[in-house]
């Protein structure tokens, strides 16, 4: 194989594995609430201003970690805190499914929206990284795509 060609396939690697953790993040940890709200407030009982409640509590997350994340010093280790974020991604919203309690919901989607935050910064960072230096940054728009593949997922 050539190193053009193992240039493509690490960039097509590359694509796919943020593609798909961005529908984790984004389409699944974030945007799954609204789709799943009406179903809470009839079966839970959820009052409207409890949904609000449990929404902010996943966005303040989401804003921490995104404004956050520049002031952390993350060095060679960005994949394996990639991989952490994205086990408390898929853990705190599997976990919201067991559970009754609003308390513990609120906490639930304050911690998915951390990880999700931290999860869009540290993926963006590393697959523009190896797009630039295959010179294939034109398909970033694919790996973006990622949010809209997830949302749609929830329709």
């Amino acid at each position: 194989m050539t190193n053009s060609e193992q240039s493509i396939l690490s960039s097509k690697k590359a694509i796919i594995s943020g593609f798909v953790m961005l529908i984790i993040a984004m389409g699944i940890s974030r945007f799954s609430y609204t789709s799943i709200l009406p179903l809470m407030e009839s079966q839970a009982h959820l009052s409207v201003s409890e949904a609000g409640y449990l929404a902010a509590s996943n966005n303040l997350g989401y804003l921490i970690a995104a404004f956050g994340a520049g002031f952390i010093t993350w060095g060679a280790k960005r994949a394996y805190h990639l991989r952490i974020q994205l086990a408390l991604c898929i853990g705190s919203t599997g976990l919201m499914g067991i559970t009754t309690s609003f308390l513990w919901w609120m906490i639930l989607r304050f911690l998915s929206g951390i990880s999700s935050g931290l999860i869009f910064v540290l993926s963006s960072s590393l697959i523009l990284d190896a797009l630039i230096s295959a010179k294939r940054e034109k398909w970033a728009g694919i790996f973006y795509g990622g949010v809209g593949a997830g949302i749609g997922c929830n329709t």
